[in-house]
């Protein structure tokens, strides 16, 4: 028989039976319920019996104590507890023997007494635990004995307040108070006698719930033993399949399967010329013949990709070779111009300060001021990008205020902004140090608000923000610009990209600040992004944790 039709009849069989045994245990848990609800019933049958005998000498009890002390209180708890048995008020929580004693002593404030709330009897509570019939007349009938007695006792309240009909003469007396005849009523033989007269049915009311409830938990033990059995040979029938089952594949499965484990394992650690050499006319024949021919191509194929690693290693070692040439080249010439052009931006900047000057030379001069500026801004991008990329960018670590930093820079942007009639707002909320390199992040400042001052219309308004968080601050930037695409939000901190919004006045851009203030704010351990919808501004957001993890330069 082949596998496929062999192995779904061993699991149909073990299906049935795991399933079978899952039934019956099933049927053990609901007869385990079952035991466990009546176990549960009978003791709340037994506590609503016990709690009849309870009360009883609590009503004994408190009408004793009144006819002694005349107090009120003894008088209203006897009022209590037969109202709370005829359900006239609520049951209080755990009602049981030492209920009384606790409210006595002051330790319980003592049941309700709004008779709009309402309770539940204490039959009908009985009833709604399933007695039956006979156990329901003898707990009524103990309740009526109980009731009849609370006549005697009641006439026992009107002997001792003096206003009650004599129980021997008939004679009604009012304003005479006889303590003696209310003690007497409570002690003599006709009043033990009734008292054990409501003992006799609640003793009855229990033997015949214990025989009830005791005859069907020895029903429901039974059948659940019935299950067990069952499901004990359902079990073994289970797992004598199993070993069946395990037998046949360890001969016709597992020991192919293991040759081909063996040899995937030799592959998996670099050795392609082995082989399971696994045969048959079954499924696994055709897996291992199938398994054989494809390790041939993997050792065909990873030949040929061996050699083509080895020449990507070989472009790949060119190109850094011709990376790090070309940043070396780039920073030297940056490096080279940098000198001459802050010399041609200096001399200007003094001849500007000629008044002698005609109008169209103060123009030329202002060209070039200009342009010597945007050319050393220029020059100085290149040179981090070059110091960046070839890994020798170091921070130089203080512990310094941001808000102190801020305000420095925010004394020199705001004049540019001012010129080209942009208002520059700041709201710092933060006063507290970080540990960074004030330099760097000068920088970060400095792009992120000339860009927004760049892109900015006139007349508008940029707000930069400082302020505090758990890990340490964030500074925004907020502008009314052109805002940024989905385009420009995917490239905007990669080097030399122009994004879609143009500088409103004509300003200059390399397509590096972004890059710049990406890689510096990473190396201080933060994060930096932008909320922007097009057309409605671009507002960047800067993360610098208050620590940074290299030590710190306090110079």
């Amino acid at each position: 028989m082949k596998l496929r039709h062999f192995i779904p009849l061993l699991l149909f069989l073990s299906t049935l039976l795991a399933a079978t045994n899952i039934w019956l245990s099933w049927q053990v848990e609901l007869q385990l319920q079952d035991v466990e609800e009546t176990e549960e019933n009978e003791f709340a049958v037994l506590q609503l019996a016990e709690q009849l005998r309870h009360t009883s000498d609590d009503l004994t009890r408190f009408a004793r104590e009144y006819v002694l002390t005349g107090n009120p209180e003894y008088k209203e708890h006897f009022n209590q507890i037969r109202d709370i048995r005829a359900g006239r008020i609520p049951r209080p929580e755990d009602y049981d023997g030492i209920y009384w004693d606790l409210v006595v002593a002051g330790r319980l404030s003592g049941p309700g007494a709004d008779p709009a709330i309402g309770g539940v009897a204490l039959h009908e509570l009985a009833l709604e635990l399933g007695i039956t019939d006979s156990e329901y007349q003898l707990l009524v009938l103990a309740e009526s004995r109980s009731e009849a007695l609370t006549d005697i006792e009641q006439l026992a309240f009107s002997a001792f307040e003096g206003n009650y009909t004599h129980p021997e003469t008939g004679e009604q007396i009012t304003g005479s108070p006889n303590p003696e005849l209310a003690h007497d009523l409570l002690h003599n033989s006709n009043y033990l006698q009734a008292k054990a007269d409501i003992m006799e049915p609640i003793a009855s009311f229990n033997e015949q719930a214990l025989h009830r409830t005791r005859t069907m938990l020895s029903a429901l033990e039974a059948e659940a033993e019935t299950f067990v059995i069952m499901e004990f040979f359902s079990a073994l029938g289970l797992m004598a399949l199993i070993l069946l089952t395990g037998l046949i594949l360890s001969n016709r499965v597992l020991r192919r399967v293991s040759r081909l484990a063996t040899t995937a394992t030799a592959v998996d650690n670099g050795d392609l010329d082995s082989r399971s050499g696994v045969q048959g006319d079954d499924e696994l024949g055709l897996l291992g013949r199938t398994f054989d021919h494809m390790i041939d191509k993997l050792s065909h194929t990873m030949n040929a990709l061996s050699t083509e690693k080895k020449e990507v290693e070989n472009q790949n070692l060119k190109l850094h070779e011709m990376n790090e040439v070309k940043n070396k080249f780039v920073g030297m010439a940056a490096h080279d111009l940098r000198n001459p052009l802050s010399s041609i931006r200096g001399f200007s900047e003094i001849l500007l300060q000629n008044k002698e000057l005609d109008e169209d030379d103060a123009q030329f001069l202002k060209v070039i001021h200009d342009n010597s500026s945007n050319m050393l801004h220029m020059v100085n991008e290149l040179l981090d990008v070059s110091v960046i990329e070839s890994g020798h960018m170091e921070l130089n670590l203080t512990e310094f205020t941001f808000s102190e930093l801020l305000n420095d820079h925010y004394a020199v942007l705001n004049p540019i902004a001012r010129e080209k009639g942009t208002v520059l707002e700041t709201s710092i909320e933060d006063e507290g140090k970080i540990v960074g390199d004030n330099k760097r992040l000068g920088q970060v400042i400095d792009n992120l608000v000339t860009n927004a001052i760049k892109f900015s219309p006139s007349a508008s308004t940029i707000r930069i923000y400082l302020t505090g968080t758990d890990q340490g601050i964030r500074f925004a930037v907020a502008d009314q610009g052109p805002g940024l695409t989905d385009e420009d939000k995917s490239i905007m901190f990669k080097d030399f990209q122009r994004l879609s919004a143009r500088p409103t006045a004509g300003e200059s851009s390399t397509g590096l600040g972004l890059s710049i203030v990406k890689r510096i704010v990473d190396a201080h351990g933060g994060d930096i992004r932008v909320e922007s919808e097009y057309g409605k501004g671009a507002t960047f957001i800067v993360d610098i944790p208050r620590k940074n993890s290299a030590s710190v330069d306090n110079g």
